[in-house]
């Protein structure tokens, strides 16, 4: 399974790529045969709301159930701003994304 993963930061009106813009395989990730530290920061903001936290094969359904985004992990990353995050999968060697998810989120200052 693999997943096309890009994130967007929002400049005056308009979404611009930023940071990053990659098609990584998972099973590779959970063998840990890649070195790519969005994805191990992903997985630890997402790790407890699914089933994605084995090696291949992947059979059945894949859940993400109940997620809420910590931003918290996320803070010494991204500056302030509103953001935008792409997840297109790819499954069962599919040679295009099924399907794609979007994810919004904004990074604000933090005081005290």
């Amino acid at each position: 399974m693999s997943a096309h993963l890009q994130l967007f930061k929002k400049f005056n009106v308009v979404y611009r790529s930023f940071l990053i813009n990659v098609t990584e395989d998972f099973c590779l990730r959970f063998e840990k045969k890649t070195n790519a530290p969005y994805l191990n920061i992903l997985h630890s903001v997402g790790e407890r709301f699914t089933n994605l936290n084995h090696t291949c094969p992947y059979e059945g359904w894949l859940i993400f159930k109940d997620f809420e985004l910590d931003l918290s992990k996320l803070k010494f990353l991204l500056p302030d701003g509103e953001y935008r995050f792409d997840i297109e999968p790819i499954i069962n060697k599919a040679t295009s994304p099924q399907f794609a998810m979007q994810f919004f989120f904004e990074m604000t200052p933090t005081f005290g």
